[in-house]
């Protein structure tokens, strides 16, 4: 099993080879968990950024067994075959401070990317890897939003939110301006 050390950041610049496309518990990834928190954490769920979706790992137990599990401070996971297909994968780690994960603790940092390489038609393994543009390509499209848009026109001008770089900051309300604003909503609502 190939064994890869995370470390946990926001920059997508870096990846590591993960292996083989499609590859079934073949990969392990090992990811440190929040030093300041672990006497803490009773258990914690892996949530996987894969083809733009969404994917979540079982509840991972303290223990050095099985295919998930904590062990000396960080998470221990091999990755299953849906994980292994996505051309990028990241991921992020929720704790918890129970096993049952009721009770939130904290998050880690989003992971480096891992990139796994294709296998040929023919079963015969290779080192490809996409082109670098068209790699970047790839993780900035992980980060797109149909509002996205919007969210570009979103700023800040000395700590003041903007939109179209005009500032969205407005002076308080008061008392009598609150309730004319409620007395209007009440008229509107018949």
């Amino acid at each position: 099993m190939k064994t890869i050390n995370l470390k946990m950041r926001d920059s997508p610049n870096y990846f590591q080879h993960g292996g083989q496309r499609g590859d079934h518990r073949m990969v392990k990834l090992v990811i440190p968990l929040p030093k300041e928190r672990l006497p803490e954490i009773a258990s914690c769920m892996a949530l996987f950024s894969c083809d733009d979706e969404l994917v979540l790992s079982p509840i991972i137990l303290p223990g050095d067994s099985g295919d998930c599990y904590i062990a000396d401070g960080k998470a221990h996971i091999a990755l299953w075959q849906r994980l292994t297909q996505c051309w990028v994968l990241r991921v992020q780690v929720e704790c918890y401070g129970d096993a049952e994960g009721t009770l939130f603790i904290d998050r880690t940092a989003i992971s480096e990317p891992v990139v796994f390489a294709k296998s040929l038609a023919d079963g015969v393994r290779t080192d490809y890897l996409p082109e670098p543009k068209a790699l970047t390509d790839l993780l900035e499209s992980m980060h797109r939003h149909g509002n996205m848009t919007i969210l570009e026109e979103l700023g800040d001008a000395a700590g003041d939110l903007t939109y179209h770089g005009e500032a969205l900051v407005t002076e308080p309300l008061t008392n009598t301006e609150i309730n004319d604003l409620i007395n209007q909503a009440i008229a509107a609502l018949g």
